[in-house]
């Protein structure tokens, strides 16, 4: 089914993001390289203190433009990004609490 959309290539983006950081807010918007009408994505990563540190919040929308199948593709790309950003908070909270002095030369 996705090959009748999106042909022998595989899927490809790029994301632009843009640190705003008197708000303490990426927007963040997808710019597909492959079926570039079917894909709209966009949001905002915004980063706020918390009693127990910092957390960051992300919002935004995923629309895939596919009959039958946008809604389902939808969810798989919303999964893939939590996992990779539970992923990436597991990785910066174990370099946080190692010791990251630099190497000495």
């Amino acid at each position: 089914m996705v090959k009748s959309f999106l042909g022998d290539s595989d899927p490809a983006w790029i994301e632009e993001a843009i640190w705003h950081p008197e708000k303490s807010r990426w927007e963040w918007v997808i710019h597909p390289e492959v079926a570039e009408g079917l894909l709209d994505a966009e949001g905002t990563i915004g980063i706020h203190g918390s009693d127990d540190g910092t957390n960051r919040v992300v919002s935004g929308k995923v629309r895939v433009k596919v009959p039958l199948y946008g809604g389902r593709v939808e969810g798989w790309i919303v999964e893939g990004i939590e996992r990779a950003y539970d992923e990436e908070a597991a990785r910066l909270a174990e370099w946080l609490t190692t010791d990251r002095r630099p190497l000495q030369t």
